[in-house]
């Protein structure tokens, strides 16, 4: 069955190559590449693989697999089966792409944001930032609420579309 793992698969040079591998050290049977996924991966990915073939959905997935140095990279998959006329599974084909830079990056951002949400949540002075076009791209809780509205009800919005014609009164020289 398609799941085994001596099923017969061919990677590419190049996929092999990015995990560090030489072909002769990375067999052409699924379990070659089964054996270095993630092992917090390895259920939803073998929910997407299955979806795929048994179900036609889609095969899009990123996982971790691990490098001969044995750190761990973050790939971004997509499939696509050959089906004969039962719809069993004639062969699969699909690109595989290094995405680690970019996961790492997203890591980072979202790390940033939490500490600036946790640094902007404790202050007790007004804090927002506005776009060109003067919608708000941030506001602190602070800031929200001397508005009177909740800050999901002032991001992307301009004053008027907040406070209509006549300006908040915090807006308004006294």
């Amino acid at each position: 069955p398609w799941y085994s793992p001596d099923c017969p698969v061919w990677y590419s040079p190049q996929f092999i190559a990015m995990l560090g591998y030489e072909e002769s050290e990375f067999p052409g049977v699924l379990g070659s590449w089964e054996r270095r996924l993630h092992p917090e991966d390895r259920e939803r990915v073998f929910e997407a693989l299955t979806n795929h073939i048994e179900k036609k959905i889609p095969y899009h997935v990123e996982s971790r697999l691990r490098t001969k140095s044995k750190g761990y990279r973050w790939f971004e998959a997509t499939g696509e089966g050959t089906f004969d006329a039962d719809g069993r599974l004639l062969r699969g084909g699909g690109t595989i792409r290094d995405i680690t830079e970019r996961k790492l990056a997203d890591d980072l951002s979202r790390r940033n944001h939490a500490l600036l949400d946790a640094v902007l949540g404790e202050m007790s002075d007004v804090v927002y930032v506005k776009d060109q076009d003067g919608r708000y791209l941030l506001v602190n809780p602070s800031g929200a609420e001397i508005m009177g509205k909740a800050i999901h009800e002032v991001i992307g919005k301009t004053d008027q579309e907040i406070f209509g014609i006549h300006p908040h009164a915090l807006f308004v020289e006294g």
